[in-house]
């Protein structure tokens, strides 16, 4: 059995920083799913894209205005500083007394 997250990690190049809220915007949408659905290769669930392919990728660019408004997003997502768990766990504070508000265990070790 082969497990995959079907994703390559990928390394934005110093000198196209500024382009880093582009590419992260444009990976959020159907243009960026029928791109890599077009260039796919291989069995279906194993199917990957070529890095050949990869240079051949549109990203459209966004104006100054979307650009600015995304940009908070992505640094934060970039820096580490935002992830799901700190948005479900900002969620709980507001939501005290909630079903998924019980204590933690003791240690790690602590059968539930």
């Amino acid at each position: 059995m082969v497990a995959t997250n079907g994703f390559h990690r990928m390394r934005i190049k110093e000198e196209k920083k500024l382009f880093l809220v582009d590419i992260m915007a444009a990976m959020n949408t159907e243009v960026w799913a029928i791109q890599m659905r077009a260039n796919a290769r291989g069995s279906d669930g194993l199917a990957e894209v070529n890095q050949l392919d990869m240079e051949n990728i549109l990203v459209p660019l966004l104006d100054d205005v979307k650009r600015k408004e995304l940009k908070p997003f992505v640094e934060q997502l970039y820096s580490a500083k935002a992830s799901f768990g700190n948005a479900v766990q900002s969620l709980l504070i507001k939501e005290r007394g909630s079903v998924f508000d019980i204590e933690a265990r003791p240690t790690h070790s602590a059968l539930v």
